[in-house]
């Protein structure tokens, strides 16, 4: 998502970027179709609604509580903060281990630091 945003310079280009549900999201975001920006409208003219406050869209730590198998978050600790909610964390010293656990959940794991900084930071 951070990838479409950065990559978009109108609310068109935007929406032909994002999954059609992330797009969804956003439409909901603005309520009323009155209020979505058209096409043509610069996204510097009108912010994404909780870009700026690092809501939306949300963390990967955050979205992890959503799909990572429960005993892989077993591995880790769900914390939660005032600003950014709750989010899984898993300590480094555990790689060998969450990575064993989501291979034998059926995901294929490989380390990817350009991937995991730019689903973080865009």
């Amino acid at each position: 998502m951070r990838e479409a945003v950065h990559a978009s310079t109108t609310w068109g280009d935007l929406r032909t970027r994002l999954p059609p549900a992330r797009s969804a999201q956003l439409a909901e975001a603005f309520g009323d179709d009155e209020d979505r920006p058209a096409d043509g409208v610069a996204l510097a003219d009108v912010p994404v609604p909780g870009w700026d406050d690092a809501d939306w869209p949300e963390s990967p730590a955050q979205s992890m509580l959503e799909w990572v198998p429960e005993d892989v978050q077993q591995l880790g600790t769900e914390v939660s903060t005032r600003l950014s909610g709750e989010h899984l964390e898993l300590a480094p010293e555990r790689t060998a281990d969450v990575v064993a656990a989501m291979r034998a959940a059926g995901y294929a794991m490989e380390r990817d630091d350009a991937l995991v900084e730019r689903a973080a930071w865009g």
